[in-house]
């Protein structure tokens, strides 16, 4: 199969517990990428849990979705749901402004009731569509990504996703894991059958990101390797300027 060359793409991941520290991150890097990307895990998918988004709150008070129309408008932002109830979470992160979400499943069923609840959501747009809503404009280039540890699940969704995610890590919901070599082989694998983009998550340093960029993939996530030190915008630079 023929691959089509893709410009690679550093994208810094924020995990955190607490909402003021993930702004805190967005922030730090507005002036230097175009986009971030912020994990969501609800500690029953993957043991670890993060900061999520408040339903309750989205509905009652709008408070989080006010922040977050803010910050969309000098930053794009991914949300990486490590869920249970994806469509729940899914919907969130939508009316927050997300530019791209990757889903996390082996579920057949519940991969395809997220790609027909994006399909809904695009009608929805474009009969609503307005320059001055935000929300609404981010959607025009929206992205979902697929990530499943199963190879006959990503065959089978390719083509209605707009790119795959593979995990670098063998232990999901925690940064400063150790990379797992097998990785290697996945994106080879995978690229057996797509041409699209592939995006690595997990143990992503400069070495590492080499190794998977020879071995085909395009899209790199890096979160220690950026947050874990004094000056995430200089070491996002350093990294974007060594590979």
């Amino acid at each position: 199969m023929r691959i089509i060359k893709i410009v690679m793409k550093i994208i810094p991941a924020s995990l955190r517990t607490d909402l003021d520290e993930i702004l805190k991150d967005i922030s730090n890097l507005n002036k230097v990428c175009d986009l971030v990307s912020i994990d969501l895990c609800d500690g029953i998918f993957v043991p670890s849990q993060t900061w999520l988004p408040n339903e309750k709150d989205l509905n009652e008070k709008q408070k989080d979705k006010k922040i977050f129309s803010e910050m969309i408008k000098n930053q794009n932002l991914e949300f990486d749901l490590m869920v249970i109830d994806l469509p729940k979470y899914l919907n969130l992160v939508l009316e927050f402004g997300a530019s791209r979400v990757v889903i996390h499943s082996n579920d057949a069923k519940v991969i395809s009731a997220c790609i027909d609840l994006i399909r809904k959501r695009r009608e929805e747009h474009q009969d609503n569509f307005t320059e001055k809503n935000i929300v609404n404009f981010n959607f025009i280039n929206f992205k979902l990504g697929l990530c499943s540890d199963q190879e006959n699940i990503l065959q089978e969704f390719a083509s209605q996703v707009d790119y795959i995610q593979i995990m670098g890590i063998e232990k999901l919901g925690f940064q400063q894991q150790p990379f797992s070599e097998n990785t290697l082989q996945k994106i080879q694998n995978i690229r057996k059958f797509y041409d699209g983009i592939i995006q690595i998550d997990g143990g992503m340093n400069l070495i590492n990101i080499r190794k998977c960029l020879a071995a085909g993939a395009n899209n790199f996530v890096v979160g220690s390797a950026i947050f874990g030190h004094d000056n995430p915008a200089e070491n996002y630079k350093k990294i974007v300027q060594e590979i």
